[in-house]
């Protein structure tokens, strides 16, 4: 058998191979069994750097975490309803989690746990390249566990299922399978392709909540652009909800632009809701159980759409254009500029979003009140007045804002 103690002593950092070892010595005392699992050992094969220190206990019982916890010199900083808890040991974190069987009653259901040992726990992963283990027992430090051929498929390129049953037991895994895709160049293997386009109908079965939560994991990948390209092309998107959608030209606009733009999450929501109709923003919003937020830049960006042919005019005055942009949310401005495919109106977002939505009067609600204009709505009504002709270049002054006052008091 493949033994990768090497790898692991050169790929880890200090800290987190002296945690490992601490508790490959205290496993003995505790007689149990600790495996480095999933992720962690592809990221590892890959020559990947992994901040991630996932590791499957065999043997477990109720007190195993706080005895290893106490062994460890670390703290226990949080635990999950599946007996996985997260644990602190100086400047490492690592999970521990009950090596368990799981089952699923219906599609779209919550597992049923039961403990198993490292084989069972392997078996109930997502696809083949996550369903790797090393053993961190002293007496066989480093062996590589690979009984559903991750390895193989790891430097075939491929992302392949571990049974027939996957994506209808847990359709989730659809879209973790194009983030996994993206993040690590992987091609689907034709089964496996098969499968998840047959299988998109159970995207149906998913809560909003636990959709969501997956769409915000891919949002937040580096690789995003991408994913959410191969989420369009496999129907992912439209089977998550039919307004959601990216085309290729958008896709690639993302790519050189997420990465310097803030509210990046937010920005690539907006660009794949940009051909949503406003009849269909509220099935959408309860469709992922949106938050306020999210909420509102999928209704802008809706509302947006209706005003790209005004912002396409050639001669459009910087007053207006500010006028249609400045209510709605900065993400779904910048959205709507990558997603549409109007480049006059791109142009105008673009000039809104680096210049115009900067510039403000140099007077404010008192200045004017001291000018004469009376407390109440025409202190807005002036200020409104100042914004527009220094948008337009028609001040660029204080004093030429106070005598654009005067004369609208005239």
């Amino acid at each position: 058998m493949e033994n990768v103690g090497e790898l692991l002593e050169q790929s880890l950092e200090s800290g987190q191979l002296a945690v490992l070892r601490a508790a490959s010595e205290a496993s003995v005392g505790l007689d149990i069994m600790l495996y480095l699992v999933g992720g962690t050992v592809r990221d590892l094969l890959l020559g990947r750097v992994s901040m991630d220190l996932d590791i499957s206990v065999e043997n477990s019982t109720p007190e195993t975490t706080e005895h290893l916890t106490g062994l460890l010199g670390g703290e226990v900083v949080s635990r999950s309803e599946f007996g996985t808890a997260k644990l602190s040991v100086g400047d490492v974190e690592l999970d521990l989690v009950a090596a368990r069987r799981e089952t699923y009653t219906n599609p779209g259901a919550l597992p049923t746990v039961s403990p198993g040992d490292i084989d069972d726990d392997l078996a109930r992963r997502d696809f083949s390249i996550n369903a790797l283990a090393v053993s961190l027992h002293p007496d066989e430090w480093g062996r590589l566990l690979d009984p559903h051929g991750g390895r193989a498929d790891l430097e075939a390129r491929v992302l392949r299922v571990l049974h027939d049953g996957s994506f209808a037991d847990d359709a989730t895994r659809i879209l973790r399978a194009v983030r996994y895709m993206a993040r690590l160049g992987l091609g689907l293997e034709p089964t496996t392709e098969g499968l998840l386009r047959h299988d998109l109908h159970h995207l149906d079965c998913i809560s909003g909540d636990r959709i969501r939560h997956e769409l915000v994991r891919l949002l937040e990948e580096k690789t995003a652009p991408q994913a959410l390209g191969l989420a369009s092309d496999l129907g992912v998107l439209a089977a998550v909800h039919p307004a959601l959608g990216i085309d290729h030209d958008v896709r690639d606009r993302l790519a050189t632009a997420t990465g310097t733009r803030d509210n990046g999450v937010l920005v690539l929501l907006a660009a794949i809701t940009y051909g949503t109709e406003e009849t269909s923003v509220p099935g959408l919003v309860r469709r992922l159980n949106m938050d306020s937020e999210w909420a509102r830049v999928v209704r802008d960006v809706a509302s947006l759409r209706s005003v790209i042919e005004i912002l396409a005019s050639p001669d459009i005055r910087p007053s207006r254009i500010h006028s249609a942009l400045h209510r709605s949310h900065p993400a779904a401005i910048e959205g709507s500029a990558i997603a549409t495919d109007d480049t006059s109106a791109r142009a105008n977002i673009e000039r809104y979003l680096a210049e115009l939505r900067n510039i403000t009067p140099i007077l404010d609600g008192k200045d004017v009140m001291a000018l004469g204009v009376p407390e109440g709505p025409l202190v807005g009504k002036a200020l409104g007045s100042l914004l527009n002709a220094r948008l337009d270049g028609e001040v660029s002054t204080r004093e030429g804002e106070e005598v654009l006052v005067r004369d609208s008091l005239k």
